[in-house]
């Protein structure tokens, strides 16, 4: 390179020589102007990314705005108040209503009903947990006769298939309840499935017994107080809209709940008085799909 520029004339060293002196500054500020192009495109793409977070925090915060407000509505509606009353009255005396008096009548319904647990929940279970197996069976344990009354009349005698239970309108007996649960169900059903939230229960506060399901998962007929799910943050959300005034609420984060075949679930809680006593609480199993959405 050195003897073919020693070699060439005068005239052609000074243009190559001229050449080089002007392409240098160019190639330094080319290097310069790419990497300031480099961090500004960085920062243009981080500013995007705040600003991202922020709409989709936005999102979110509102659609918990709507979702509180929602539940309120539905709190202070006579209806549900109505529909309160009416299950927590009819809903202990379900299983002798239905001919299950004795004792060797619930343990005859039990016995059947652990084939649901045993069988139906338990491979759901296993299907949505990579084949983990579950103990369902210790679920089904201290369950009250009213519990085993329900869950076999609404779950194991149920016709629709497992994930659509709430379909059926009315179970077979002659217990009062079922009259009460053709009565109000359906209006709840639409709101659940036009709002798109995943349970929406009525639990009585002197057992904590859920009264009502929409859904009607194993959780229904249990005990918040002393049942299978008594440690669960659907059982803590209870407890505290227990202690709740008319028109306040209590939101529980997502945590795994065994029900739902230990999915991430999160439970919001507002009480229902009449007459400035406390008659239940109104409990929504919030959709964590609808929150992903948002993300």
């Amino acid at each position: 390179m050195k003897s073919l520029f020693m070699n060439q004339s005068l005239s052609k060293k000074l243009i190559m020589m001229m050449l080089l002196a002007g392409l240098a500054p160019m190639i330094i500020v080319s290097i310069m102007a790419s990497g300031i192009a480099k961090q500004e495109l960085e920062r243009l793409s981080y500013s995007q990314l705040e600003s991202v977070k922020e709409i989709k925090a936005t999102a979110i915060k509102q659609y918990f705005k709507t979702v509180q407000q929602q539940l309120l509505s539905v709190a202070e509606a006579r209806e549900t108040v109505s529909a309160m009353d009416a299950f927590r009255r009819t809903f202990n005396t379900m299983a002798s209503r239905d001919g299950f008096k004795t004792k060797d009548d619930i343990a005859n319904i039990k016995t059947e009903l652990a084939q649901y647990y045993n069988q139906n929940f338990s491979n759901e279970y296993g299907s949505r947990n990579n084949g983990e197996k579950i103990d369902s069976l210790a679920l089904l344990d201290g369950l009250s006769d009213p519990a085993i009354a329900g869950q076999y009349r609404y779950i194991y005698q149920n016709k629709h298939p497992l994930g659509e239970k709430h379909l059926l309108d009315k179970a077979e007996g002659k217990a009062s309840y079922h009259r009460m649960h053709e009565r109000y169900h359906a209006g709840f059903r639409d709101f659940l499935e036009r709002f798109g939230f995943y349970d929406i229960f009525l639990v009585e506060p002197e057992n904590g017994y859920i009264v009502y399901s929409v859904f009607k998962e194993l959780d229904y007929g249990t005990s918040l107080i002393n049942g299978p799910y008594a440690n669960t943050n659907f059982a803590a959300a209870f407890r505290e809209a227990t202690k709740l005034k008319k028109g306040e609420f209590i939101l529980k984060d997502f945590k795994p709940y065994r029900p739902s075949y230990d999915s991430p679930a999160s439970f919001i809680a507002s009480p229902l008085y009449r007459d400035g006593r406390l008659r239940g609480v109104l409990v929504f199993q919030m959709p964590l799909e609808r929150i992903n959405a948002v993300m």
